[in-house]
């Protein structure tokens, strides 16, 4: 989304030096055009036709013409080079801060996965030396943490993995499979205790 505004940004710079460029090219195409009249009117210098006169104007106009047309094509040149530079430096901006978000959400992740960890084996000590009544309940809790645990790990691998582009659905796939884990974790804290 930042990366269409600032090309479109840059764009409409190098429109407007465009624009500008061929405002001089008009103003000088009217300048001809006048000097053309007043050349086959009174241009004529002593001994000289009114041919030769128009000659000599419609030459120096057109010098003039070839001049502003190449100032022209290197206003919309440098225009567009100054276009893809920024645009460029938009790029790689995004995709900077989107490496740094993924890191972001990677690292929480791993927080969460190490807190949780530990909790599991205390859990499954407890379910094993529970009674024949509760052992069955206490397992099944500490098999859906288990379960939760390896999905969350599943989803951070292909996170991690992914590339600057591609990484917000992954992280919103990771953020539901961590909510499971949540959900999972409360279950087993309300049997097991903190």
């Amino acid at each position: 989304m930042m990366r269409r505004r600032v090309i479109r940004a840059c764009g409409l710079r190098a429109v407007l030096k465009g624009k500008k460029a061929m405002k001089e090219i008009a103003k000088l195409s009217l300048v001809v055009s006048c000097a053309l009249f007043a050349g086959s009117m009174i241009g004529c210098e002593e001994g000289e036709s009114a041919g030769d006169a128009t000659k000599r104007v419609v030459g120096n106009a057109a010098e003039k013409t070839g001049d502003a047309l190449g100032s022209a094509g290197e206003s919309v040149k440098d225009a567009g080079a100054a276009v893809a530079d920024k645009a460029g430096d938009a790029v790689d901006a995004v995709s900077e801060a989107a490496m740094k978000a993924k890191d972001a959400t990677v690292k929480a992740a791993e927080d969460k996965l190490a807190e949780i960890k530990p909790k599991i084996d205390a859990w499954a000590e407890k379910a094993a030396a529970a009674s024949p009544i509760e052992k069955p309940v206490m397992e099944n809790l500490v098999k859906g943490v288990k379960d939760n645990v390896a999905g969350v790990e599943s989803k951070l691998g292909e996170l991690k993995n992914a590339a600057a582009d591609k990484w917000e659905p992954l992280s919103k796939e990771l953020g539901s499979a961590l909510s499971g884990l949540e959900n999972a974790v409360k279950a087993a804290m309300a049997k097991f205790g903190g």
